[in-house]
């Protein structure tokens, strides 16, 4: 089973990832659908039609237009953790109008988003920075072979575009899940709050310090699939 992209989020045009593990088991990486956006239910309408078993949510960071999902997800999968680096954990904790706010009140008629993206269900548990998905406590119980497929993604805190940005990498299958750290001939945007331009650049190294070249980058929006060699 490859892994497929979704394109969620209306205009903004988010890619949400279902990532297969073992068997039909997955787990799903920023789920941007919403009635706001027009596409309400795709991610769970994908899984079910697909006889998909979601394991977790995992968050690459917190902002509005990676999270307007998570309500329908919630309701559709309510006990399936929600994964999010703890530096993000306030984007979608009981604070989360406060701090979506921040960010809305910057796009034109970005406080139309606010009611999606308030009083959205808090994280399980926090992500490990360089450590893998399968060692995290919600996953303890489950059997071998999910463990030993959730281990294979390593968790790289990339802190800039937010405080907890973070990539995911498989380095069996050469891939990288890049959030909105990583683009195509680009990086993420450092000119929104909480947003770090050194901190940011000090991520954009570390990725091409210790990851291969030859690593397929999936990010959080646009073309994805390249080299990261390609892509400067």
């Amino acid at each position: 089973m490859k892994m497929t992209v979704l394109q969620t989020g209306g205009d903004f045009e988010v890619n949400t990832y279902i990532v297969p593990l073992n068997d039909n088991n997955v787990f799903v990486v920023d789920p941007a659908d919403c009635e706001f956006c027009g596409d309400r239910f795709k991610v769970v309408n994908h899984l079910k039609e697909n006889g998909l078993n979601p394991v977790a949510v995992v968050l690459t960071h917190g902002h509005f237009d990676h999270v307007t999902g998570l309500k329908d997800f919630r309701a559709a999968y309510p006990d399936v953790p929600i994964l999010i680096h703890v530096d993000d954990r306030g984007y979608i904790s009981e604070n989360s109008e406060f701090v979506q706010g921040n960010h809305l009140k910057l796009i034109r008629d970005g406080m139309r988003i606010l009611p999606y993206v308030t009083n959205l269900p808090p994280p399980t548990e926090y992500l490990l920075s360089d450590k893998p998905l399968g060692i995290l406590d919600c996953f303890k119980g489950k059997e071998p072979e999910l463990i030993e497929s959730l281990n294979k993604w390593t968790v790289l805190w990339t802190p800039g575009h937010t405080p907890g940005g973070v990539c995911l990498y498989n380095a069996e299958e050469r891939t990288l899940i890049s959030g909105d750290t990583i683009f195509y001939q680009g990086v993420g945007r450092w000119d929104r709050p909480l947003a770090d331009e050194e901190m940011l650049m000090e991520s954009v190294r570390r990725v091409y310090r210790t990851i291969p070249g030859d690593t397929r980058v999936y990010p959080g929006h646009e073309l994805y699939g390249f080299e990261l060699k390609e892509n400067f």
